[in-house]
Protein backbone atom coordinates (compact mmCIF):
# COMPACT_ATOMS: atom_id res chain seq x y z
CA UNK A 1 0.00 0.00 0.00
CA UNK A 2 1.12 3.67 -0.31
CA UNK A 3 2.01 5.82 1.81
CA UNK A 4 -0.06 8.38 0.75
CA UNK A 5 -3.33 6.26 1.36
CA UNK A 6 -1.81 6.24 5.02
CA UNK A 7 -1.85 10.30 4.52
CA UNK A 8 -5.26 10.15 3.13
CA UNK A 9 -6.56 8.30 5.89
CA UNK A 10 -4.98 10.54 8.51
CA UNK A 11 -6.07 13.79 6.91
CA UNK A 12 -9.51 12.55 5.72
CA UNK A 13 -10.12 11.53 9.48
CA UNK A 14 -9.92 15.37 10.78
CA UNK A 15 -10.29 17.15 7.59
CA UNK A 16 -12.43 17.79 4.84
CA UNK A 17 -10.71 16.91 2.19
CA UNK A 18 -10.73 15.38 -1.89
CA UNK A 19 -7.58 13.47 -2.25
CA UNK A 20 -3.72 14.03 -1.42
CA UNK A 21 -1.14 13.37 -3.72
CA UNK A 22 2.69 14.51 -4.97
CA UNK A 23 3.25 18.11 -5.79
CA UNK A 24 6.44 17.08 -7.95
CA UNK A 25 7.09 13.43 -9.20
CA UNK A 26 11.08 14.06 -9.53
CA UNK A 27 11.20 15.02 -5.65
CA UNK A 28 10.90 12.13 -2.77
CA UNK A 29 7.75 12.47 -0.96
CA UNK A 30 7.83 13.88 2.35
CA UNK A 31 6.32 17.04 3.89
CA UNK A 32 7.39 19.57 1.31
CA UNK A 33 6.08 17.74 -1.25
CA UNK A 34 2.75 16.39 -0.67
CA UNK A 35 -0.71 18.73 -2.22
CA UNK A 36 -3.62 18.50 -1.00
CA UNK A 37 -7.56 19.09 -2.50
CA UNK A 38 -9.42 21.61 -2.02
CA UNK A 39 -6.67 23.83 -1.88
CA UNK A 40 -8.38 25.32 0.81
CA UNK A 41 -7.71 22.68 3.09
CA UNK A 42 -3.64 22.99 2.05
CA UNK A 43 -2.65 25.23 5.50
CA UNK A 44 -4.68 23.66 8.07
CA UNK A 45 -3.71 19.99 6.67
CA UNK A 46 0.09 20.86 6.80
CA UNK A 47 0.44 21.22 10.16
CA UNK A 48 -0.44 16.97 10.44
CA UNK A 49 1.26 16.51 6.93
CA UNK A 50 5.02 17.84 9.26
CA UNK A 51 4.37 15.69 11.94
CA UNK A 52 3.69 12.59 9.87
CA UNK A 53 5.62 9.84 10.41
CA UNK A 54 7.26 9.20 7.15
CA UNK A 55 9.22 6.19 8.03
CA UNK A 56 9.11 2.39 6.17
CA UNK A 57 7.96 0.86 10.25
CA UNK A 58 4.99 3.10 10.75
CA UNK A 59 4.03 2.12 7.07
CA UNK A 60 4.72 -1.61 7.78
CA UNK A 61 2.30 -1.30 11.15
CA UNK A 62 -0.70 0.45 9.13
CA UNK A 63 -0.44 -2.19 6.60
CA UNK A 64 -0.40 -4.72 9.17
CA UNK A 65 -3.74 -3.09 11.32
CA UNK A 66 -4.94 -2.66 7.94
CA UNK A 67 -4.79 -6.24 7.06
CA UNK A 68 -6.60 -7.46 10.52
CA UNK A 69 -10.03 -6.32 9.84
CA UNK A 70 -10.58 -8.52 6.57
CA UNK A 71 -8.84 -11.67 8.59
CA UNK A 72 -11.40 -11.14 10.94
CA UNK A 73 -14.19 -10.23 8.52
CA UNK A 74 -13.31 -14.25 7.20
CA UNK A 75 -13.98 -15.46 9.94
CA UNK A 76 -18.11 -14.80 9.27
CA UNK A 77 -18.24 -14.67 5.38
CA UNK A 78 -19.68 -17.52 3.08
CA UNK A 79 -16.76 -17.54 0.66
CA UNK A 80 -15.42 -21.15 0.27
CA UNK A 81 -12.25 -20.40 1.65
CA UNK A 82 -14.12 -19.33 4.64
CA UNK A 83 -16.34 -21.85 4.93
CA UNK A 84 -13.59 -24.48 4.45
CA UNK A 85 -11.32 -22.61 7.51
CA UNK A 86 -14.08 -22.50 9.77
CA UNK A 87 -15.00 -26.40 9.50
CA UNK A 88 -11.66 -27.22 9.74
CA UNK A 89 -11.16 -25.07 13.03
CA UNK A 90 -14.86 -26.96 14.23
CA UNK A 91 -13.46 -30.48 13.79
CA UNK A 92 -10.18 -29.58 15.70
CA UNK A 93 -11.89 -28.12 17.99
CA UNK A 94 -13.99 -31.20 18.28
CA UNK A 95 -10.79 -33.05 18.85
CA UNK A 96 -9.60 -30.78 21.19
CA UNK A 97 -12.67 -31.39 23.21
CA UNK A 98 -12.11 -35.14 23.13
CA UNK A 99 -8.55 -34.95 24.34
CA UNK A 100 -9.00 -32.34 27.11
CA UNK A 101 -12.42 -34.35 28.77
CA UNK A 102 -10.19 -37.90 28.34
CA UNK A 103 -7.32 -36.55 30.24
CA UNK A 104 -9.47 -34.32 32.71
CA UNK A 105 -12.83 -34.88 32.80
CA UNK A 106 -13.92 -32.22 34.65
CA UNK A 107 -12.98 -29.41 32.38
CA UNK A 108 -15.80 -28.27 30.04
CA UNK A 109 -15.74 -28.03 26.62
CA UNK A 110 -14.64 -25.34 24.57
CA UNK A 111 -17.46 -23.64 22.66
CA UNK A 112 -16.95 -22.55 18.87
CA UNK A 113 -18.15 -18.66 20.17
CA UNK A 114 -14.86 -19.10 22.37
CA UNK A 115 -12.36 -20.03 19.62
CA UNK A 116 -14.14 -17.18 18.12
CA UNK A 117 -13.53 -15.35 19.94
CA UNK A 118 -9.95 -16.20 20.92
CA UNK A 119 -9.05 -16.16 16.91
CA UNK A 120 -10.24 -12.35 17.07
CA UNK A 121 -7.97 -11.78 20.35
CA UNK A 122 -4.96 -13.17 18.43
CA UNK A 123 -5.93 -11.44 15.08
CA UNK A 124 -6.42 -7.76 17.10
CA UNK A 125 -2.99 -8.88 19.13
CA UNK A 126 -0.88 -8.54 15.97
CA UNK A 127 0.29 -11.73 17.00
CA UNK A 128 -0.52 -13.00 13.51
CA UNK A 129 1.20 -10.20 11.61
CA UNK A 130 4.46 -12.12 10.87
Amino acid sequence: MSTLLRLHAVLAAVLPIDGVGVRDAAVPLGPGNVRVTPDSAQAQAQTIIDTFDWSAGAQMAWERQQARGPAIDALATSEVSSVLMRALLAVLLDEINTLRGAVIPALLPRTLTQLRVAIQTRIDSGAMDT
